[in-house]
Protein backbone atom coordinates (compact mmCIF):
# COMPACT_ATOMS: atom_id res chain seq x y z
CA UNK A 1 0.00 0.00 0.00
CA UNK A 2 1.52 3.43 -0.50
CA UNK A 3 2.23 6.20 1.47
CA UNK A 4 2.37 9.56 2.25
CA UNK A 5 3.46 11.72 4.66
CA UNK A 6 1.45 14.36 6.68
CA UNK A 7 2.20 16.77 9.82
CA UNK A 8 0.00 16.17 13.05
CA UNK A 9 -1.71 19.69 13.15
CA UNK A 10 -1.11 19.16 17.05
CA UNK A 11 2.53 19.01 17.32
CA UNK A 12 3.55 19.00 14.25
CA UNK A 13 4.93 15.70 14.21
CA UNK A 14 5.75 14.00 10.55
CA UNK A 15 3.02 10.70 10.18
CA UNK A 16 3.76 8.50 7.24
CA UNK A 17 -0.59 7.21 6.54
CA UNK A 18 -1.99 5.33 3.48
CA UNK A 19 -2.30 7.03 0.15
CA UNK A 20 -5.73 8.86 -0.67
CA UNK A 21 -7.56 6.91 2.61
CA UNK A 22 -9.81 8.20 4.83
CA UNK A 23 -8.73 7.41 8.15
CA UNK A 24 -8.79 8.35 11.82
CA UNK A 25 -4.87 7.85 13.54
CA UNK A 26 -3.39 8.27 17.41
CA UNK A 27 -0.06 10.37 17.07
CA UNK A 28 2.55 8.52 17.85
CA UNK A 29 4.64 11.48 20.03
CA UNK A 30 1.45 13.71 21.25
CA UNK A 31 -1.25 10.36 21.09
CA UNK A 32 -3.94 13.07 19.70
CA UNK A 33 -6.39 11.51 17.72
CA UNK A 34 -6.11 12.99 13.75
CA UNK A 35 -8.48 12.15 11.07
CA UNK A 36 -7.44 13.14 8.19
CA UNK A 37 -8.78 12.36 4.30
CA UNK A 38 -6.43 11.96 1.89
CA UNK A 39 -8.95 11.66 -0.59
CA UNK A 40 -9.40 15.76 -0.83
CA UNK A 41 -5.99 15.99 -2.50
CA UNK A 42 -7.59 14.66 -5.70
CA UNK A 43 -9.74 17.46 -6.21
CA UNK A 44 -8.14 19.85 -7.66
CA UNK A 45 -7.50 17.11 -10.82
CA UNK A 46 -11.19 15.85 -10.85
CA UNK A 47 -12.12 19.73 -11.09
CA UNK A 48 -9.57 20.44 -14.07
CA UNK A 49 -11.09 17.29 -15.90
CA UNK A 50 -14.39 19.10 -15.35
CA UNK A 51 -13.16 22.06 -16.32
CA UNK A 52 -11.69 20.81 -19.37
CA UNK A 53 -14.56 19.07 -20.40
CA UNK A 54 -17.00 21.98 -19.71
CA UNK A 55 -15.02 23.82 -22.37
CA UNK A 56 -15.05 21.32 -25.10
CA UNK A 57 -18.86 21.11 -25.13
CA UNK A 58 -18.85 24.84 -24.82
CA UNK A 59 -17.01 25.05 -27.95
CA UNK A 60 -18.25 21.94 -29.42
CA UNK A 61 -22.09 23.41 -28.75
CA UNK A 62 -21.53 26.84 -29.83
CA UNK A 63 -19.93 25.47 -33.18
CA UNK A 64 -22.77 23.49 -34.12
CA UNK A 65 -25.18 26.76 -32.78
CA UNK A 66 -22.76 29.11 -35.25
CA UNK A 67 -23.24 26.59 -37.97
CA UNK A 68 -27.20 26.61 -37.59
CA UNK A 69 -26.90 30.72 -37.01
CA UNK A 70 -25.34 30.52 -40.56
CA UNK A 71 -28.21 28.40 -42.01
CA UNK A 72 -30.58 30.54 -40.89
CA UNK A 73 -29.06 33.74 -42.55
CA UNK A 74 -28.48 31.82 -46.01
CA UNK A 75 -31.36 29.48 -46.05
CA UNK A 76 -30.76 27.57 -48.89
CA UNK A 77 -30.70 23.48 -49.67
CA UNK A 78 -26.31 23.86 -49.95
CA UNK A 79 -26.03 25.40 -46.75
CA UNK A 80 -28.23 22.64 -44.94
CA UNK A 81 -26.41 20.41 -46.77
CA UNK A 82 -23.21 21.61 -45.47
CA UNK A 83 -24.50 21.63 -41.92
CA UNK A 84 -25.38 18.40 -42.04
CA UNK A 85 -21.82 16.72 -43.14
CA UNK A 86 -20.21 18.98 -41.09
CA UNK A 87 -22.45 18.50 -37.73
CA UNK A 88 -23.98 14.36 -38.32
CA UNK A 89 -25.80 14.30 -35.11
CA UNK A 90 -25.92 17.78 -34.27
CA UNK A 91 -28.07 19.34 -32.39
CA UNK A 92 -29.99 21.96 -34.44
CA UNK A 93 -30.87 18.94 -37.45
CA UNK A 94 -34.63 19.42 -36.76
CA UNK A 95 -34.41 22.75 -36.98
CA UNK A 96 -32.19 22.82 -40.33
CA UNK A 97 -34.48 19.75 -41.65
CA UNK A 98 -37.73 22.63 -40.96
CA UNK A 99 -35.94 25.38 -42.89
CA UNK A 100 -34.87 22.96 -45.82
CA UNK A 101 -38.86 22.23 -45.92
CA UNK A 102 -39.88 25.78 -46.46
CA UNK A 103 -36.94 26.53 -48.56
CA UNK A 104 -37.63 23.89 -51.35
CA UNK A 105 -41.00 22.45 -50.65
CA UNK A 106 -39.64 19.22 -51.87
CA UNK A 107 -41.72 16.20 -51.11
CA UNK A 108 -38.63 13.96 -50.13
CA UNK A 109 -37.29 16.33 -47.84
CA UNK A 110 -41.05 16.60 -46.40
CA UNK A 111 -40.97 13.15 -45.61
CA UNK A 112 -37.69 12.72 -44.27
CA UNK A 113 -38.96 15.31 -41.81
CA UNK A 114 -41.84 13.61 -40.97
CA UNK A 115 -40.10 10.46 -40.40
CA UNK A 116 -36.94 11.74 -38.36
CA UNK A 117 -39.29 13.73 -36.42
CA UNK A 118 -42.89 12.23 -35.70
CA UNK A 119 -43.47 14.40 -33.02
CA UNK A 120 -42.04 17.61 -33.78
CA UNK A 121 -43.40 21.24 -33.04
CA UNK A 122 -43.10 21.63 -36.25
CA UNK A 123 -44.61 19.19 -37.69
CA UNK A 124 -48.69 21.29 -38.10
CA UNK A 125 -46.54 23.50 -40.26
CA UNK A 126 -44.80 20.98 -42.32
CA UNK A 127 -48.12 18.79 -43.01
CA UNK A 128 -49.51 22.22 -44.20
CA UNK A 129 -46.51 22.24 -46.44
CA UNK A 130 -46.74 19.44 -47.62
CA UNK A 131 -50.81 19.40 -48.23
CA UNK A 132 -50.05 22.46 -50.92
CA UNK A 133 -47.40 20.23 -52.65
CA UNK A 134 -50.01 17.38 -52.94
CA UNK A 135 -52.85 19.65 -54.36
CA UNK A 136 -50.06 21.17 -56.77
CA UNK A 137 -49.19 17.91 -57.87
CA UNK A 138 -53.35 16.92 -57.87
CA UNK A 139 -54.15 19.63 -59.79
CA UNK A 140 -50.90 18.95 -62.37
CA UNK A 141 -52.87 15.72 -63.02
CA UNK A 142 -56.19 16.86 -63.25
CA UNK A 143 -55.10 19.54 -65.79
CA UNK A 144 -53.06 16.98 -67.71
CA UNK A 145 -56.54 14.68 -68.14
CA UNK A 146 -59.31 16.63 -68.58
CA UNK A 147 -58.22 17.52 -71.85
CA UNK A 148 -57.62 13.84 -73.09
CA UNK A 149 -60.49 11.34 -74.87
CA UNK A 150 -58.08 8.33 -74.50
CA UNK A 151 -58.00 7.17 -70.75
CA UNK A 152 -60.17 5.07 -68.72
CA UNK A 153 -62.82 7.52 -66.60
CA UNK A 154 -62.70 4.48 -63.87
CA UNK A 155 -58.82 4.40 -63.33
CA UNK A 156 -58.63 8.28 -63.35
CA UNK A 157 -60.91 8.58 -60.71
CA UNK A 158 -59.43 5.50 -59.02
CA UNK A 159 -55.93 7.23 -59.74
CA UNK A 160 -56.86 10.91 -57.88
CA UNK A 161 -58.34 8.62 -54.67
CA UNK A 162 -54.74 7.01 -54.69
CA UNK A 163 -52.99 10.45 -54.62
CA UNK A 164 -55.50 11.56 -52.18
CA UNK A 165 -54.76 8.74 -49.79
CA UNK A 166 -50.73 8.63 -50.73
CA UNK A 167 -51.22 12.71 -49.36
CA UNK A 168 -52.57 11.73 -46.51
CA UNK A 169 -50.74 9.01 -44.98
CA UNK A 170 -47.85 9.95 -45.99
CA UNK A 171 -46.82 6.97 -48.55
CA UNK A 172 -44.47 7.25 -50.86
CA UNK A 173 -44.33 3.63 -52.53
CA UNK A 174 -46.18 1.45 -54.61
CA UNK A 175 -45.39 -2.49 -54.04
CA UNK A 176 -45.19 -4.64 -57.32
CA UNK A 177 -46.35 -7.95 -56.93
CA UNK A 178 -45.64 -9.80 -60.11
CA UNK A 179 -47.30 -13.63 -60.78
CA UNK A 180 -47.16 -15.44 -63.48
CA UNK A 181 -47.32 -18.90 -65.44
CA UNK A 182 -46.46 -20.48 -68.85
CA UNK A 183 -49.01 -22.50 -71.02
CA UNK A 184 -47.14 -22.81 -74.83
CA UNK A 185 -47.78 -25.85 -77.17
CA UNK A 186 -46.08 -26.90 -79.71
CA UNK A 187 -47.61 -26.57 -83.24
CA UNK A 188 -47.93 -30.49 -83.90
CA UNK A 189 -49.69 -30.65 -80.72
CA UNK A 190 -52.61 -28.29 -82.51
CA UNK A 191 -55.51 -30.15 -84.15
CA UNK A 192 -54.62 -31.85 -87.62
CA UNK A 193 -57.02 -29.29 -89.28
CA UNK A 194 -55.05 -26.53 -87.99
CA UNK A 195 -51.57 -27.64 -89.62
CA UNK A 196 -52.46 -29.20 -92.45
CA UNK A 197 -54.68 -25.67 -93.34
CA UNK A 198 -51.47 -23.48 -92.30
CA UNK A 199 -49.16 -25.85 -94.43
CA UNK A 200 -51.18 -25.65 -97.45
CA UNK A 201 -51.59 -21.40 -97.24
CA UNK A 202 -47.89 -21.11 -96.60
CA UNK A 203 -46.89 -23.90 -99.01
CA UNK A 204 -48.62 -21.50 -101.55
CA UNK A 205 -47.08 -18.30 -99.82
CA UNK A 206 -43.49 -19.03 -99.01
CA UNK A 207 -43.13 -22.69 -100.46
CA UNK A 208 -42.59 -24.13 -97.95
CA UNK A 209 -44.52 -25.82 -95.20
CA UNK A 210 -44.81 -24.68 -91.22
CA UNK A 211 -44.44 -28.40 -89.89
CA UNK A 212 -41.21 -29.17 -91.58
CA UNK A 213 -39.74 -25.43 -90.85
CA UNK A 214 -40.40 -24.46 -87.55
CA UNK A 215 -39.05 -24.27 -84.36
CA UNK A 216 -40.57 -26.55 -81.02
CA UNK A 217 -41.89 -23.49 -78.35
CA UNK A 218 -41.86 -25.57 -75.81
CA UNK A 219 -38.36 -26.74 -76.17
CA UNK A 220 -36.58 -22.95 -76.75
CA UNK A 221 -39.21 -21.08 -74.56
CA UNK A 222 -38.25 -19.86 -70.74
CA UNK A 223 -39.83 -18.30 -68.42
CA UNK A 224 -36.71 -16.97 -67.01
CA UNK A 225 -35.72 -13.27 -66.88
CA UNK A 226 -38.95 -12.52 -64.41
CA UNK A 227 -36.54 -9.96 -62.65
CA UNK A 228 -36.44 -7.99 -66.26
CA UNK A 229 -39.81 -8.15 -66.62
CA UNK A 230 -40.15 -6.80 -63.28
CA UNK A 231 -37.70 -4.00 -64.35
CA UNK A 232 -40.33 -3.02 -67.40
CA UNK A 233 -43.34 -2.49 -65.30
CA UNK A 234 -41.57 -0.59 -62.57
CA UNK A 235 -39.87 1.74 -65.34
CA UNK A 236 -42.30 2.23 -66.85
CA UNK A 237 -44.89 3.25 -64.49
CA UNK A 238 -42.28 5.38 -62.84
CA UNK A 239 -41.73 7.24 -66.25
CA UNK A 240 -45.45 7.62 -66.49
CA UNK A 241 -45.91 9.09 -62.77
CA UNK A 242 -42.97 11.51 -63.83
CA UNK A 243 -44.94 12.88 -66.79
CA UNK A 244 -47.12 14.64 -64.68
CA UNK A 245 -45.65 14.28 -61.09
CA UNK A 246 -42.12 15.76 -59.54
CA UNK A 247 -39.05 13.48 -59.60
CA UNK A 248 -40.01 10.82 -57.35
CA UNK A 249 -43.08 11.48 -56.15
CA UNK A 250 -44.53 7.94 -56.94
CA UNK A 251 -42.03 5.23 -56.29
CA UNK A 252 -42.44 1.66 -57.75
CA UNK A 253 -40.86 -1.49 -55.98
CA UNK A 254 -40.89 -5.34 -56.54
CA UNK A 255 -38.78 -5.61 -53.20
CA UNK A 256 -40.23 -7.62 -50.50
CA UNK A 257 -38.52 -5.87 -48.00
CA UNK A 258 -40.24 -2.64 -48.61
CA UNK A 259 -43.49 -1.96 -46.21
CA UNK A 260 -45.85 -0.29 -47.90
CA UNK A 261 -49.52 -0.29 -47.85
CA UNK A 262 -50.09 0.33 -51.50
CA UNK A 263 -49.46 -2.81 -53.41
CA UNK A 264 -50.27 -3.53 -57.85
CA UNK A 265 -51.27 -7.20 -58.50
CA UNK A 266 -50.15 -8.26 -61.61
CA UNK A 267 -50.83 -11.42 -62.61
CA UNK A 268 -50.22 -13.35 -66.25
CA UNK A 269 -50.10 -16.30 -68.51
CA UNK A 270 -47.95 -16.71 -71.51
CA UNK A 271 -49.62 -18.56 -74.20
CA UNK A 272 -49.42 -19.15 -78.31
CA UNK A 273 -50.83 -16.31 -79.85
CA UNK A 274 -53.31 -17.30 -81.83
CA UNK A 275 -55.97 -15.89 -84.24
CA UNK A 276 -58.76 -16.92 -86.77
CA UNK A 277 -57.42 -15.20 -89.84
CA UNK A 278 -57.42 -18.56 -92.01
CA UNK A 279 -59.68 -21.01 -89.98
CA UNK A 280 -62.99 -19.59 -88.99
CA UNK A 281 -64.23 -21.81 -86.45
CA UNK A 282 -60.42 -22.82 -84.46
CA UNK A 283 -57.65 -20.75 -83.04
CA UNK A 284 -55.04 -21.56 -85.22
CA UNK A 285 -51.20 -20.24 -84.09
CA UNK A 286 -49.67 -17.17 -85.71
CA UNK A 287 -46.31 -18.05 -87.10
CA UNK A 288 -43.15 -15.31 -87.35
CA UNK A 289 -40.72 -16.02 -89.20
CA UNK A 290 -36.90 -16.43 -87.86
CA UNK A 291 -34.24 -14.74 -90.23
CA UNK A 292 -30.56 -15.11 -90.56
CA UNK A 293 -28.93 -12.19 -89.57
CA UNK A 294 -30.96 -12.46 -86.11
CA UNK A 295 -33.85 -10.42 -87.17
CA UNK A 296 -37.80 -11.86 -86.65
CA UNK A 297 -40.19 -11.28 -89.37
CA UNK A 298 -37.71 -8.80 -91.09
CA UNK A 299 -36.38 -9.31 -94.61
CA UNK A 300 -33.54 -11.26 -94.28
CA UNK A 301 -32.89 -14.63 -95.46
CA UNK A 302 -35.34 -17.30 -94.05
CA UNK A 303 -33.91 -20.32 -91.26
CA UNK A 304 -37.27 -20.94 -89.43
CA UNK A 305 -40.83 -20.09 -88.30
CA UNK A 306 -41.63 -19.77 -84.77
CA UNK A 307 -45.23 -19.32 -83.05
CA UNK A 308 -45.65 -16.14 -81.78
CA UNK A 309 -45.88 -15.29 -78.01
CA UNK A 310 -49.12 -13.59 -76.55
CA UNK A 311 -49.58 -12.84 -73.05
CA UNK A 312 -52.91 -12.85 -70.70
CA UNK A 313 -52.58 -10.01 -67.97
CA UNK A 314 -54.98 -9.93 -64.83
CA UNK A 315 -54.21 -6.15 -63.25
CA UNK A 316 -55.53 -4.80 -59.45
CA UNK A 317 -55.09 -2.84 -56.90
CA UNK A 318 -56.95 -1.97 -53.87
CA UNK A 319 -56.71 1.61 -51.24
CA UNK A 320 -56.81 0.42 -48.04
CA UNK A 321 -59.39 0.87 -45.48
CA UNK A 322 -61.93 1.53 -48.43
CA UNK A 323 -63.82 -0.20 -50.59
CA UNK A 324 -62.01 1.52 -53.64
CA UNK A 325 -60.53 -0.92 -56.27
CA UNK A 326 -59.67 -0.73 -59.91
CA UNK A 327 -58.87 -3.98 -62.20
CA UNK A 328 -58.95 -5.16 -65.25
CA UNK A 329 -58.15 -7.98 -67.73
CA UNK A 330 -55.41 -7.45 -70.71
CA UNK A 331 -54.32 -9.62 -73.54
CA UNK A 332 -51.23 -8.83 -75.15
CA UNK A 333 -48.96 -9.29 -78.62
CA UNK A 334 -45.89 -9.08 -79.36
CA UNK A 335 -44.81 -6.26 -82.70
CA UNK A 336 -43.89 -6.95 -85.88
CA UNK A 337 -40.06 -6.67 -85.72
CA UNK A 338 -37.10 -7.73 -83.37
CA UNK A 339 -33.76 -7.04 -84.09
CA UNK A 340 -30.30 -8.25 -83.22
CA UNK A 341 -31.39 -11.97 -81.14
CA UNK A 342 -28.30 -14.27 -81.12
CA UNK A 343 -30.52 -17.34 -80.60
CA UNK A 344 -34.44 -18.61 -80.77
CA UNK A 345 -34.54 -18.26 -76.52
CA UNK A 346 -33.59 -14.95 -76.95
CA UNK A 347 -35.81 -14.26 -79.87
CA UNK A 348 -38.71 -15.82 -77.34
CA UNK A 349 -37.86 -13.83 -74.58
CA UNK A 350 -37.55 -10.85 -76.31
CA UNK A 351 -41.18 -11.40 -77.65
CA UNK A 352 -41.89 -11.43 -74.05
CA UNK A 353 -40.70 -8.58 -72.84
CA UNK A 354 -42.36 -6.58 -76.00
CA UNK A 355 -45.99 -8.04 -74.67
CA UNK A 356 -44.87 -6.26 -71.22
CA UNK A 357 -43.75 -2.55 -72.85
CA UNK A 358 -47.45 -2.98 -74.37
CA UNK A 359 -49.49 -3.87 -71.24
CA UNK A 360 -47.81 -1.11 -69.23
CA UNK A 361 -48.67 1.28 -71.91
CA UNK A 362 -51.77 -0.12 -71.32
CA UNK A 363 -51.93 0.68 -67.49
CA UNK A 364 -50.51 4.20 -68.27
CA UNK A 365 -52.91 5.19 -70.83
CA UNK A 366 -55.73 4.11 -69.06
CA UNK A 367 -54.44 6.30 -66.28
CA UNK A 368 -54.37 9.54 -68.25
CA UNK A 369 -50.57 9.12 -67.65
CA UNK A 370 -48.97 8.53 -71.16
CA UNK A 371 -48.72 11.44 -73.77
CA UNK A 372 -49.34 10.62 -77.45
CA UNK A 373 -45.63 11.03 -78.48
CA UNK A 374 -44.39 8.89 -75.48
CA UNK A 375 -46.67 6.31 -76.48
CA UNK A 376 -45.13 5.54 -80.10
CA UNK A 377 -41.97 5.88 -78.33
CA UNK A 378 -42.53 2.75 -75.70
CA UNK A 379 -44.40 0.80 -78.36
CA UNK A 380 -41.61 0.42 -80.43
CA UNK A 381 -39.38 0.36 -77.84
CA UNK A 382 -36.81 -2.74 -78.72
Amino acid sequence: MKKEIINCPSCNYRVRVPKNKNILFTCPKCQNKVHYDGRLNKKPFYIGLVIIAVIIAYFGFFDDYFAYLGVKNKRTREACTSYYNAHPKGNFTEEVRFIEVEVTEDIEVVREFLNAHPNSEKKEEVLRINGNIWEEEIKRYDKLVENKENFDADAVNFFRSLLRYMRDHNVATIGLELTGNTDVKNFQDYDLSVQNTLDEYFQVLDKRKISENIIDITSNYSQGYIRQYEDIIIDALEGSFENILSHNFIKVTASQYTKTPLHISIKYQIKNQEDRIFMKDKNHPVIWVYSKGNTINGEKEFASYLIGVAINFSFEMNIPDSAQKFDFDQKTNALDNIQNIQSIEEGYRRMTAQNFYNFTNIISRKFGLLEENQEKEKSTKK
